[in-house]
C-alpha cells in the first residue's frame, strides 16, 4: 500500500509538474503575443495619426475650395445677368430697327404718291 500512495503521489507530482510546464509555455506564448499586439497597436495608432492628419489636411483644402467655387459661381451669376442685360438691350435694338425699316418702307411707298401731289 506503501508503494501504491507512493505511485500515485509521483503521478500526481509529474501531472502537476506537466502542467506547470505547459502553464508556462502558455504564459511564454501569451507574452509574445501581448508584445505582438502592443507593436501592432503602436503601429496602427502612428497610421491613425497619420491619416487623421491627412484627413484634415484634404478636408481643408475642400473648404478653400468650397470658398473658390463659391467666388467662381458668384462670377458666373454676374456675368449671366450681365449678359442677360444686354440682350435684352439688344432686342430692344432689333425692334427699333424693324421699326424703322417698316417706317422707312412706309415712307418709300407713299413717295411715288407724293410726287404725284406735287
Amino acid at each position: 500500500m506503501n508503494k501504491e500512495i507512493k505511485d500515485v503521489c509521483f503521478r500526481n507530482a509529474k501531472k502537476s509538474k506537466d502542467k506547470i510546464n505547459q502553464m508556462q509555455t502558455d504564459l511564454e506564448e501569451t507574452e509574445r503575443n501581448i508584445t505582438r499586439l502592443s507593436e501592432q497597436k503602436r503601429t496602427l495608432t502612428i497610421e491613425n495619426k497619420e491619416l487623421q492628419q491627412k484627413l484634415d489636411e484634404i478636408t481643408e483644402e475642400i473648404n478653400e475650395g468650397s470658398g473658390e467655387f463659391s467666388g467662381i459661381k458668384k462670377e458666373i451669376a454676374s456675368l449671366q445677368e450681365k449678359e442677360n442685360k444686354l440682350k435684352g438691350e439688344r432686342l430692344d435694338a432689333d425692334n427699333n430697327v424693324s421699326k424703322m425699316e417698316k417706317s422707312v418702307e412706309d415712307a418709300a411707298s407713299k413717295i411715288p404718291l407724293w410726287e404725284k401731289e406735287v
